[in-house]
């Protein structure tokens, strides 16, 4: 009985062959997934607005973003002064107050969700807020000792919360795997602390070494700044020893031509890296990356806030 060729085994010449047989090769694991940076201003004047910039940390550059507007806004009466945002679930950003419900922006998606409100002990105010992973840690004003754990659960559901341990207050930060410290930006915005992680037997309190901003942004203090108008930073982690200084200065409201314009502020976003030299001094690495750009402020309680997801 003659024996039946490969090629006879469909009438494309085989292809059926061919495919079932180097189907079976390991596919190349996927690229991964692009990250950006997610700034929020209240540059609306009926609440505030996420913009997505495009950040390349492998060449110092310019920030820049899509060009077509805000990816999402959220409104919030000019009453509110609480409106707290927060990374969450690594790929959302949430907004709370106690003003309105709890909106849930996934970056991922492009898609905007509506949660429960905030429990009635935090409906008047938080004084601290942390996110853990799936979890807000609060501190209310209301003479609790204790924090609270709050869960944020998928659409349709609510907060669920429970005593926490007491725990003492980590240091004001993030935590870098690679400079073993937490790394903070003072209320002033004036300078980069670092402070060591204290070991358990240590008796001493740890230093915070500080490094001056001149050398992530020294655009910063050549800003043109309102008389009296205020100057609020925030910083983000990047991961790897990077982090962004979202800096946010007040202006007047002159164009130029003695057009009075209403309140605006001028943004300035660099993202750089943190290392020790050689006699254990903190400094800045060379900037990746930076943008300046000036946009209504609508108000003066808010600092800008970034998200690097």
């Amino acid at each position: 009985m003659p024996r039946r060729r490969r090629d006879d085994y469909d009438d494309d010449g085989g292809e059926a062959y061919r495919r079932h047989h180097h189907d079976k090769r390991p596919r190349p694991p996927a690229p991964p997934q692009q990250k950006h940076l997610y700034l929020v201003l209240d540059d609306w004047d009926r609440g505030y607005s996420i913009h997505k910039l495009d950040v390349d940390l492998d060449d110092a550059g310019v920030i820049h973003g899509g060009g077509g507007g805000p990816a999402v806004r959220f409104a919030a009466p000019r009453s509110s002064c609480d409106a707290r945002f927060f990374p969450m679930r690594g790929d959302s950003v949430v907004m709370v107050s106690d003003a309105a419900p709890t909106l849930v922006y996934d970056t991922g998606a492009a898609a905007l969700t509506v949660e429960s409100p905030l429990p009635g002990l935090l409906a008047g105010g938080m004084a601290i807020a942390m996110p853990g992973g799936e979890r807000l840690y609060a501190l209310t004003s209301l003479g609790e000792r204790f924090p609270r754990a709050f869960e944020v659960l998928s659409t349709g559901g609510g907060w669920s919360w429970k005593n926490a341990p007491v725990a003492p207050p980590p240091p004001p930060g993030f935590f870098d795997a690679e400079l073993d410290a937490w790394v903070g930006l003072p209320r002033h915005g004036d300078t980069i602390c670092a402070c060591q992680v204290p070991s358990r037997g240590g008796a001493r309190p740890p230093e915070w070494d500080t490094m001056d901003d001149d050398d992530v942004v020294p655009s910063w203090k050549k800003s043109r700044r309102r008389p009296g108008g205020r100057r609020r930073a925030t910083l983000t982690y990047m991961g790897d020893s990077k982090f962004c200084v979202v800096d946010c200065v007040e202006c007047d409201g002159d164009d130029g031509g003695g057009v009075v314009t209403p309140p605006q502020c001028e943004v300035h976003v660099a993202v750089f890296g943190l290392k020790y030299n050689r006699r254990g001094e903190l400094k800045a690495t060379a900037r990746r990356a930076a943008g300046s750009f000036r946009v209504p402020k609508h108000f003066s309680w808010f600092s800008p806030v970034a998200f690097w997801m």
